[in-house]
């Protein structure tokens, strides 16, 4: 290997060194890198999307996916829960005329369904009240409670006969 001497100083150098070990000083300038761009989406004739028209596209797709997916509102304007007043009159009356909404409460369960209370009035056997599970598209899952057994027998009836 044939040593270079620096111009300077006059040090001998491995032919590769870019400096004099000994004075720093520069043989050559050190090779320039060149420096890449930044990856861009090939540009397809015809098409510009701008950020505008993306958000835009992502919106629109958002509001289609919420209307799709989540369910019909589950109450009515008297605040009963539709699917469970239309549970309770075909598995307690007879005639629908015989069965009046009095008060409902419904709240989130953390499994994912929606817990019913509901007290209600019948004109030929009188008040009762039922707590019960109705998961998000308004199918009754489960019945906890009930004002008395009849009541609990009859619906727990009704609900295996009508899954």
């Amino acid at each position: 290997m044939k040593l270079q001497p620096c111009p300077d100083c006059g040090h001998l150098n491995p032919p590769d060194a870019h400096r004099c070990h000994d004075c720093h000083l520069p043989f050559r300038e050190p090779p320039v890198r060149p420096v890449e761009a930044p990856w861009r989406m090939p540009a397809i004739p015809g098409l510009r999307i701008g950020a505008g028209v993306t958000l835009a596209l992502a919106i629109v797709a958002s509001l289609f996916a919420a209307w799709y997916y989540w369910p019909a509102p589950q109450f009515a304007e008297d605040g009963s829960h539709i699917a469970v007043t239309e549970f309770l009159r075909a598995a307690l009356v007879d005639d629908p005329n015989d069965y009046e909404h009095i008060e409902t409460h419904a709240w989130d369960h953390p499994d994912g369904f929606l817990m019913v209370s509901t007290w209600f009035h019948r004109k030929k056997a009188g008040a009762g009240w039922v707590n019960l599970a109705v998961d998000r598209r308004g199918r009754i899952k489960n019945i906890f409670f009930a004002s008395n057994k009849q009541i609990l027998d009859r619906l727990n009836n009704y609900l295996a006969e009508h899954p």
